[in-house]
């Protein structure tokens, strides 16, 4: 089904099956849903990130901080 290019007026689809979609373009942009080419799941790549240290999350530490709830699984910060 990946080969079965659709398209909707400027906008063209490549499906993966009849619920998810590789891809989709609208006019020169391109969308492509990179987490169907992870090699193994994102949970693991960022344990193994973490365990090399938390300095490679720059970003992560920029805007919420290095406090160790940041980077617990299952805790979500929510804004006050």
């Amino acid at each position: 089904m990946p080969d079965q290019k659709k398209k909707y007026g400027n906008i063209n689809i490549i499906p993966l099956n009849k619920e998810k979609y590789l891809q989709f373009e609208i006019r020169e942009l391109r969308f492509l849903d990179s987490y169907q080419f992870l090699s193994t799941s994102l949970e693991e790549l960022v344990s193994l990130l973490l365990k090399a240290g938390k300095n490679h999350f720059v970003h992560t530490q920029k805007h919420l901080g290095t406090s160790d709830l940041v980077f617990a699984k299952g805790f979500f910060l929510t804004a006050t």
